[in-house]
């Protein structure tokens, strides 16, 4: 006792509480190691993002009457997707995450981000058709958005141009300045870590930012369509191809074989002038060029592109119709027999990814 006080020492010592010396020179004793739990929904997050130290949290805030995701610092206020001072891990991200609406990756130094927005419906998981062709055809990590009704994917890479987005267009497309949201909630079919995009595919979806004036505006765009729209997914046009009469021609082509023709550009020609009888999409006759054996650097040229598929186009003659298919089923019918196709076509490509 100090003056009738209790001695701070004393009580110290008496709750085993001990200081340790380090000798003069020596290393202090390294603490213990904690491991932060990572919130189980994120348990997908690729490993390569969850060691960069790009991370945010972010807030919805009411900005000029829109909901807007703005990014923050843990603790510290508004953060900045143009510096990296404002950017934490991982860990520390996932550790402030109850108190904000969640966590997100800032794209540049090589990470580029597609966004794909209102282009599921979230009750039913139904895409808009075609929509899943092109998120595969990256290769990349992708996963759905907040809401369930879009689309991220995370690649590696930089933009084929200088162009974004444009107002009412599907996809836009970042490679620094701007944050993705994420969410962990992994779309099926694509792969689970984050890779270079598969050639060709960045510049088929580059090219359909800012470009939906210019492709109605050509020839093409005055040809006469279906009564009805099927949206047949690309697998499902090359399966009808593969099984057609002409079967011998479309697998000729598809594997790049331009024997019988006088150029490549007419063996273009030859191979939209057989997929034009599913579809009148543009972009998913570009799509399909591109998947195919007769692809090269002249389909990143959109004078060539817009010209080819135009001409392709003007002269419409026959087309596929379900007739007495799918058509003829009841809508609830016909949804299920859609949803139970694509669900065999997203095991397949997990099995194609595992191989």
């Amino acid at each position: 006792m100090i003056g009738g006080e209790e001695n701070p020492f004393e009580a110290a010592k008496a709750s085993k509480w001990k200081i340790e010396r380090t000798p003069k020179g020596a290393a202090a004793p390294t603490p213990p190691t904690v491991r932060q739990r990572i919130p189980e929904k994120y348990a997908e997050v690729p490993d390569a993002m969850r060691q960069a130290a790009r991370w945010v949290v972010w807030q919805y805030e009411i900005r000029e009457g829109k909901k807007t995701k703005v990014p923050h610092t843990p603790g510290k206020g508004q953060a900045k997707t143009t510096d990296p001072t404002t950017w934490v891990t991982f860990e520390e991200a996932c550790r402030a995450e109850e108190f904000y609406s969640g966590i997100g990756f800032v794209l540049g130094d090589g990470w580029l981000g597609l966004d794909a927005d209102h282009v599921r419906d979230p009750e039913t998981g139904e895409w808009t058709p075609g929509v899943l062709d092109e998120i595969a055809s990256v290769q990349s990590y992708a996963e759905l958005s907040p809401s369930g009704s879009g689309a991220h994917v995370l690649t590696h890479g930089t933009k084929p141009g200088d162009r974004c987005r444009a107002k009412g267009e599907v996809w836009e497309m970042y490679e620094h300045g701007r944050f993705f949201t994420v969410t962990g909630d992994h779309i099926p079919g694509t792969p689970e870590d984050v890779r270079e995009p598969a050639p060709g595919s960045l510049e088929a979806i580059y090219e359909k930012i800012g470009r939906t004036k210019e492709m109605q505006q050509a020839p093409r765009a005055t040809v006469r369509r279906p009564t009805a729209e099927v949206g047949l997914s690309d697998e499902e046009i090359v399966e009808k191809c593969r099984a057609a009469s002409n079967s011998v021609k479309f697998d000729a082509l598809w594997r790049g074989d331009i024997s019988g023709h006088g150029s490549h550009s007419e063996a273009d020609l030859a191979l939209i002038g057989i997929l034009k009888f599913y579809t009148r999409d543009p972009a998913q006759l570009e799509r399909l060029v591109r998947q195919s054996g007769l692809y090269r650097e002249k389909w990143d040229r959109t004078d060539y592109v817009t010209r080819t598929i135009s001409k392709a186009l003007e002269h419409v003659g026959e087309t596929w119709s379900p007739g007495g298919g799918m058509d003829a089923l009841p809508p609830e019918a016909r949804y299920l027999k859609r949803v139970e196709y694509r669900r065999k076509m997203q095991a397949a490509r997990r099995e194609a990814v595992r191989a």
